[in-house]
């Protein structure tokens, strides 16, 4: 998919609404939900992709808590789950889960374009070949542990 395609703006334009809710849920200096809610202003290309798409397949890492899996009734939760229903619900698109096994099913459903959307993704340039990124929404401080006295 190429920039500037109805899909990716669209993609864009859930990213800020995403950039909100993590602010928001986070405490820090949101806007009120009203303002939130109607902050966003849709290109009349963005308009027609959302008034045209049923839903939107995404792909997760199954097994990733907190931050997100794969339940045992097949449902997405976590963090990343949370913060993609409430985007889903702002701008007004459907997203869908498409049920993996593991990491790199999910990468080759990507892939293979069985989904159009990956949440809580790390950019790379090996991934940089098939995905077009958001700017970052979400980061999670490396913490590395050593062993006392090494």
């Amino acid at each position: 998919m190429r920039p500037g395609h109805p899909l990716v703006v669209s993609l864009q334009a859930l990213a800020a609404v995403l950039l909100w809710a993590v602010s928001s849920i986070a405490g820090a200096n949101a806007p009120n939900t009203a303002t939130a809610a109607t902050s966003i202003e849709f290109t009349p290309a963005e308009q027609a992709y959302i008034a045209k798409a049923s839903a939107i397949k995404m792909c997760v890492d199954p097994d990733w808590a907190p931050f997100e899996r794969i339940n045992a009734q097949g449902q997405h939760e976590g963090i990343a789950a949370d913060l993609v229903q409430l985007v889903a619900q702002r701008v007004g698109l459907r997203i869908e889960l498409l049920p993996v096994k593991d990491w790199d099913e999910s990468l080759a459903a990507s892939q293979g374009k069985r989904c159009q959307v990956m949440s809580f993704l790390n950019q790379s340039p090996a991934r940089d070949a098939w995905l077009i990124f958001t700017a970052p929404i979400f980061f999670r401080p490396e913490r590395h542990h050593h062993p006392r006295g090494a």
